[in-house]
C-alpha cells in the first residue's frame, strides 16, 4: 500500500505538467482551429449546439457547453447513450449541429451516435486526439490534436484539450459574424501553463493534504459554475485511483439531503473546488462556514484566501 502510494502521487503530477505540451500544441494551431470553425460555422442561423461524450469526454463536453450556455441560455451536453435513444425517438432529429468528444475516436457510443446522426442530417464537429480515427474521418468538420494521444491511465492530457477545444467551439458558435475583439489565446494559454507549474511547486502541500484524507470511505466533491464539469472529472479520477466511492454535486445542493451525511462526517471528505472570480465563490465559502459549524469539514481547493 505505501509502496502504491508513494509511486502514484509522483506519477500522476508529472502527467499534469506533461498537460502544458497539450496547451503548447493547440496554442501554436489556435488560428487555424478558430479560422476552421468560424468557416464551417458560418451558415448556421441557429446557434446552439448539443455537445456529446462518454465518460471523461461528456465532462469535457460539458466544460465546452458551459462557456456558450452561461451567455446564451443554450449550449446542452449529454452522454452519447442518451444521444442515442434521443435520436431513436425523435423524427426529425432535434438538433441541426452536434460536437462529439472522444480521444480514441472510436469510443463504441459516439461512433454510433455519429452514424445515426448523419442519417438524421444532423452535421457533426468531432474533436478527438486520434487522427484517422473513425471520428476523425466521418465527422463534416474535424479538429485533432494527436499530442493529447496519451497511453496513461489518468488520462488528464487528454481531458484537458478536449475541454478547451470545446470551449473555441463554444466561442465560435457564439461569435459567428461577430465583429467583436478576438479572445487572447495565447496570453490565455500562458496562465494556464503557469497555473500547471504552481501545482507542481505544491507538491509536498499536496501529498499532505492527500494524507489526511487516508482514513475516509468516501468523498464528495462539491463544485458550480463551469468548474462542475472539473468536479465530475476529479470524482471520477477518486474512484480510477484511489479505488474509493466518490461523486460530484452541485455545492449549494448539499444542504438538501446530503447534509444528512453530518451522521458520517468521520467517513466523509468534502472537497470543494471554488475561485475567486466565479459568481458562486461567496455562496460557496458561505456553505463552507455554515457546514464547519455542523462538524463538517471540507478541503477547498481554490485560488482565494480560505483555500487549504
Amino acid at each position: 500500500m505505501t509502496s502504491s502510494y508513494s509511486n502514484t502521487i509522483p506519477a500522476i503530477l508529472d502527467e499534469i505538467r506533461q498537460a502544458s505540451i497539450v496547451i503548447q500544441a493547440i496554442n501554436r494551431r489556435g488560428k487555424e482551429i478558430t479560422d476552421k470553425l468560424k468557416d464551417f460555422l458560418k451558415d448556421f442561423k441557429d446557434k446552439s449546439a448539443l455537445h456529446v461524450g462518454c465518460g471523461s469526454s461528456y465532462y469535457a463536453a460539458s466544460f465546452g457547453a458551459y462557456s456558450f450556455f452561461s451567455q446564451t441560455g443554450k449550449g446542452v451536453a449529454l452522454p452519447a447513450s442518451e444521444f442515442l435513444y434521443l435520436l431513436d425517438q425523435s423524427k426529425p432529429a432535434p438538433v441541426s449541429l452536434s460536437i462529439l468528444y472522444s480521444r480514441s475516436g472510436e469510443t463504441a457510443e459516439i461512433v454510433a451516435a455519429l452514424k445515426k446522426a448523419k442519417k438524421s442530417g444532423v452535421k457533426i464537429i468531432g474533436v478527438t486526439c486520434s487522427e484517422g480515427s473513425t471520428l476523425h474521418k466521418e465527422a463534416d468538420l474535424s479538429i485533432a490534436i494527436p499530442e493529447c494521444s496519451e497511453t496513461s491511465y489518468y488520462m488528464t492530457q487528454y481531458f484537458i484539450a478536449l475541454s478547451i477545444l470545446g470551449t473555441l467551439t463554444s466561442y465560435s458558435l457564439q461569435n459567428i459574424n461577430s465583429t467583436g475583439g478576438e479572445v487572447k489565446l495565447e496570453e490565455e494559454f500562458n496562465k494556464f501553463i503557469q497555473g500547471i507549474e504552481k501545482i507542481y511547486e505544491k507538491y509536498d502541500e499536496l501529498k499532505e493534504l492527500a494524507r489526511r484524507t487516508l482514513s475516509k470511505s468516501y468523498f464528495i466533491v462539491l463544485s458550480s459554475e463551469y468548474m462542475y464539469p472539473i468536479a465530475q472529472e476529479a470524482s471520477l479520477k477518486l474512484i480510477e485511483i484511489a479505488y474509493t466511492f466518490a461523486q460530484p454535486m452541485y455545492a449549494l445542493e448539499f444542504r438538501h439531503g446530503p447534509i444528512a451525511l453530518r451522521e458520517k462526517s468521520k467517513e466523509l471528505q468534502l472537497v470543494a473546488l471554488s475561485g475567486s472570480v466565479t459568481a458562486s465563490n461567496a455562496y460557496v465559502e458561505k456553505l463552507l462556514d455554515e457546514l464547519e459549524s455542523k462538524g463538517i469539514h471540507a478541503l477547498l481547493i481554490s485560488d482565494n484566501n480560505q483555500a487549504d
